[in-house]
């Protein structure tokens, strides 16, 4: 079974469930075609730690930017478990959103 720990989905749940256009679907699909998961895990720990990370993250706020990394991080990890698409990690991301 697929299950990822000490990840908060909080903020990319109101992202998607207040139909903000701040989770943009291929902005993610970039970060997880560019970038090494060791780098998104990176990035994330420096946003957390109020800091910038090496590379370019989508957002405005803090808080948007590490929705977007926790989505590539969610992803790829899945990716990786699964051998599946892109597409298809995405959507299994979504439901996870909607369900927390």
């Amino acid at each position: 079974m697929f299950e990822l720990v000490n990840y908060d989905f909080i903020s990319a749940r109101f992202i998607f469930t207040q139909g903000l256009s701040i989770m943009d679907e291929r902005a993610i699909e970039i970060l997880v075609e560019t970038h090494l998961l060791a780098d998104l895990k990176a990035a994330n720990e420096a946003l957390i730690g109020g800091m910038e990370a090496e590379f370019e993250i989508p957002g405005d706020t803090p808080g948007q930017k590490l929705s977007y990394i926790t989505a590539a991080i969610w992803i790829v990890e899945k990716i990786r478990l699964d051998n599946c698409e892109f597409s298809e990690a995405y959507a299994a991301y979504r439901q996870v959103i909607k369900q927390q």
